[in-house]
């Protein structure tokens, strides 16, 4: 908990390189708790993105540990749309933006039981996301 602890006051100070390596530590833990590593992956995810590398690879690694976590999904499927809004129109519209596309509705096939019929968030990532080609 020492490590978490201190890889939180690295995220609040903006000191994204200090807090990975906290959180490094955390995860590598065999001792931590899943709900932990999870957050722990979350935050690598942030620090990743602040350093300005893709954080998809720290959230994969939270979606394997427990799919079934709504903040998980949210983060993954939020991962995908900026993916998606990075990319030029020709690959948005092509291969690329498919693949991602067809991921993203994979994700959510899997997660819809844990949000009810009527949850605005994921309507709208449907709606945005259209159908899978």
């Amino acid at each position: 908990m020492v490590q978490f602890s201190g890889a939180l006051v690295r995220i609040f100070r903006q000191d994204w390189l200090g807090a990975r390596q906290l959180f490094l530590k955390v995860v590598d833990n065999p001792n931590a708790p899943t709900a932990v590593k999870i957050d722990s992956y979350l935050y690598l995810a942030l620090a990743e993105d602040k350093s300005g590398g893709d954080p998809y690879s720290w959230l994969q690694k939270a979606y394997e540990l427990n799919p079934y976590s709504k903040t998980v999904v949210q983060y993954v499927c939020m991962s995908h749309l900026s993916a998606l809004s990075r990319m030029n129109e020709s690959d948005r519209r092509g291969d690329k933006g498919n693949e991602q596309r067809r991921s993203l509705h994979k994700i959510l096939d899997v997660a819809q039981p844990l949000f009810p019929p009527d949850d605005a968030w994921i309507n709208t990532i449907k709606t945005l996301i259209g159908k899978p080609s």
